[in-house]
């Protein structure tokens, strides 16, 4: 694997978490305690909403950082997470 797609790699990775930990964390907030139960189809569903604002985030923080665009699309990172969400 190249260098390039490693990084490329390591940048979907580390939006899939950070969407993810926000999934969990507003579908815990948003139920009941007795029913803090996280199906798979309610995690994916919020995670489509976290993840266009978590990837202008990382998009930032990377320009910031590198002085370069992130060189990953958004279409990338949603296509991303539909096929590890989707397994």
């Amino acid at each position: 694997m190249s260098t390039k797609e490693q990084i490329k790699k390591l940048i979907l990775e580390t939006l899939r978490q950070d969407v993810s930990r926000k999934a969990l964390t507003f579908i815990a907030k948003t139920k009941k305690p007795e029913e803090v139960e996280y199906d798979l189809i309610a995690v994916r569903n919020v995670s489509y909403l976290f993840t266009p604002r978590e990837y202008e985030r990382l998009a930032k923080d990377w320009e910031f950082a590198t002085g370069d665009k992130i060189p990953v699309t958004l279409e990338e990172a949603l296509d991303y997470m539909e096929s590890i969400q989707g397994r």
